[in-house]
């Protein structure tokens, strides 16, 4: 054999080997790669898909909590720029209709105030504020006149304006508050006021003083007093206070009132019966006849005997009752000294202590009697059902 053909050989076979074990090596060695590879992708998977649920969780949790965060500040605006204004303005919603359902209510009877406001106004008189002025003064000297006074004087004062009590009412809602400013403005009537003075006999003054008080156009008696005159006192000085009203609103500039009756029948009784009384006048003098009596052994002086209050020496003068009070003029028979009581009043022991009509009360160590007018205090009964004139 040829020696180096065999050399060759092995060396081929051997390279042949040489290349067979590179080869299974590198097929076992990528064989381990692929295995560990997979096996590394399973615990990529693994681990993966663990993270990815937290995440995914994590990410759901910050959307709930976000969304919460902002329906809770949607609910806090909604309260306080929607609810609250609202409920506010329901409120004064509702307020305001009890308040117009109040003056609803008070004007139900809007048409009978109408038609008695109508009635006051057709008994003014007159138009405009000059006419019911002059009209006043007119008429009171006019009544005068005809009650034969003299020595007439008519005193008026400006007219005094009235505002609606609304106008200065306290506690009303603002909804009226411009009511009230237009009422302040304008007032609703405008009285006036005036004096009348005359001198005539008792009787005449009296009877003027009621023919004022019956006559029919709007007015009213004030008061009133009466002031005899001269040493007799035949005559005396009468002073009547009286007011009328003035309705701008209510009658028309034109309107002019109607001559009305003088006479007032109704007073004429009671006029007729103070002045047959004369309560003004002093009393004559009683004529005191002296009578002698026989001389009476001297006697013994024995304790001073106290002599009573002489109450015969005073008279009722006269009994008025007016708006100012009620007044007793109680004159002396023997002094011819008057005095002006009123209620609380003393003349000697007698308090005075009530005024009815011609009748004075007087109170005396606890007991009450009654004096007419015209009678003295001696004369006195005590007030009691059967006695009292009332």
């Amino acid at each position: 054999m040829n020696p180096e053909k065999v050399s060759n050989d092995k060396a081929s076979m051997s390279t042949r080997n040489s290349q067979s074990t590179g080869n299974s090596a590198r097929t076992s060695i990528n064989s381990k790669a692929k295995q560990l590879l997979a096996i590394f992708k399973d615990e990529a998977g693994i681990l993966g898909s663990a993270s990815g649920r937290k995440i995914r969780a994590s990410q759901r949790t910050a959307i709930l909590g976000a969304a919460a965060l902002v329906v809770i500040v949607a609910a806090i605006s909604l309260q306080k720029f929607m609810i609250s204004p609202t409920r506010a303005v329901d409120s004064k919603i509702g307020a305001t209709a009890k308040s117009i359902t109040d003056l609803e209510s008070q004007l139900a009877t809007n048409d009978k105030v109408l038609v008695g406001l109508r009635s006051v106004a057709n008994s003014t008189l007159g138009g405009t504020l000059d006419e019911v002025s002059h009209q006043f003064r007119a008429r009171l000297s006019a009544l005068a006149e005809a009650g034969k006074l003299s020595k007439i004087v008519v005193d008026q004062r400006s007219g005094e304006p009235m505002t609606s009590p609304i106008a200065t009412a306290r506690g009303l809602p603002q909804s009226l508050t411009l009511l009230r400013s237009s009422l302040r403005k304008k007032p609703d009537f405008i009285v006036i006021r005036g004096t009348l003075k005359g001198q005539g006999s008792l009787q005449d003054s009296l009877a003027l003083l009621g023919t004022i008080q019956a006559q029919d156009w709007i007015h009213r008696v004030e008061g009133f007093s009466i002031k005899p005159l001269g040493k007799e006192r035949e005559r005396v000085e009468i002073s009547i206070d009286v007011s009328t009203l003035f309705l701008p609103d209510l009658v028309k500039k034109d309107y002019a009132q109607p001559s009305s009756s003088v006479i007032a029948q109704a007073s004429q009784g009671l006029v007729a019966r103070i002045a047959e009384r004369d309560p003004f006048r002093y009393p004559s003098p009683e004529v005191v006849v002296a009578v002698q009596t026989p001389q009476q052994p001297a006697r013994v002086p024995s304790a001073p005997v106290v002599e009573p209050p002489a109450y015969h020496e005073w008279r009722v003068a006269g009994v008025m009752l007016g708006s100012r009070g009620a007044e007793v003029i109680v004159v002396n028979g023997r002094t011819n000294e008057s005095l002006s009581l009123l209620l609380g009043g003393k003349v000697l022991g007698a308090t005075l202590v009530e005024c009815r009509v011609d009748v004075a009360v007087f109170e005396i160590e606890g007991t009450k009697f009654i004096v007419q007018s015209g009678e003295s205090l001696g004369a006195r009964r005590p007030d009691d059902p059967v006695h009292s004139i009332r």
